[in-house]
């Protein structure tokens, strides 16, 4: 199973809505050209989390993509 992942990298609370606003809208756009595709993120609102780094991403395939996994941590 290939995919291509986009992450995009937000400030908590701030930045959080525009950043799902983003993965989502890409997600959206793949599957109306026939793909497949997962829009997913890894932040828990918490007011101490203000302006902290936090990340969403977005999986497109040409094949279904089989599980939910945590997106991939490589730099």
């Amino acid at each position: 199973m290939a995919y291509t992942e986009l992450t995009v990298w937000t400030r908590g609370i701030i930045m959080d809505k525009e950043g799902r606003d983003i993965v989502n809208s890409v997600a959206a756009s793949g599957r109306l050209e026939g793909k497949f595709a997962q829009a997913m993120e890894n932040y828990v609102d918490n007011p101490d989390r203000t302006n902290a780094p936090t990340r969403k991403y977005c999986r497109l395939s040409d094949s279904v993509i089989e599980k939910r996994r945590r997106a991939s941590t490589a730099a």
